[in-house]
Parts: structure tokens; sequence; C-alpha cells
């Protein structure tokens, strides 16, 4: 009985160790990839008024598709294209600033084909529309 409580202990302290080695490596891993998504983010920052693919990000990111909108998911909180999406709308509301400049303009810049896409991703982000974002600046009634 002594000698199987101890073989117990002994296995359930090789497991523990093992789970340990287990999870430094995984933490490893986790930081080395939270370093590529803060890359990845300052690709999509670069490159914001292309039309982005999380698939090209990825690559940038030296990362296969799943693991990169896993690990941007878990690192953001967000997915990839609703962080997008937010970056674009930022954007946006900083051009919207300027009362000489078109919606159209500002959606075409962003790389909207149509200005109505824009105007609902603008409204579903912000519950206005760009246009009356631009006029409440104008007012300065701001956001």
């Amino acid at each position: 009985l002594a000698k199987t409580r101890a073989a117990g202990r002994l296995a359930l302290a090789r497991m523990k160790a093992l789970l340990a080695v287990r999870e430094r490596a995984q933490a490893r891993l986790g930081a080395q990839d939270d370093a590529l998504i803060c890359q990845a983010i300052g690709y999509i920052d670069a490159h914001l008024t292309a039309a982005l693919r999380a698939t090209q990000v990825a690559r940038a990111a030296d990362l296969s598709l799943s693991r990169f909108l896993h690990r941007f998911r878990a690192s953001t909180g967000r997915t990839f294209r609703r962080h997008v999406e937010g970056r674009l709308m930022a954007e946006a509301t900083r051009r919207l600033s300027d009362p000489a400049v078109r919606v159209k303009d500002i959606a075409e810049a962003l790389g909207y084909s149509r200005p109505n896409q824009f105007s609902t991703a603008f409204h579903r982000v912000h519950g206005v529309s760009p246009r009356n974002w631009q006029q409440r600046m104008r007012r300065g009634l701001g956001g």
C-alpha cells in the first residue's frame, strides 16, 4: 500500500512538472504571438486605406490564417473585420471634421466602392450618418 501511494505521488509530481513545462511553453508562444499581433496591427494601420484581407495581414505577421484570427481576437477582444472597421471609422471621423471634404470622397479614400456601404458602416458604428456627423461637427456639437 505504501509503495502504491509513493508511486501515485511520483506519477502526480511528474504530471505536474509536465503541465508546468507545457504552460511555460504556451506562455512563451502566446507572448510571441502577441508580439506578432502588435506587428499585424501596425501593418493594418499602415495599409488602412487598402482593401485589407485577413490572409495578407496573417502572412505579414508570419502566422497561419486560423492562428492569426484566433490570436487577434484573444489579444484585441474584437474580430479582425470589426477591428479594421473600427480603425476605418476612426479615420472617417477625423476626415469628417473638415467641412470642405465630401462624404463621397472620404468613402472612396477609405476603400469603399460605394458611398452607401460607407454610410451604412459609419451608422452602425456611430449611430448617425456621416453627413449628420459632419453637420454636427460644423455646429460644434461633436460626436
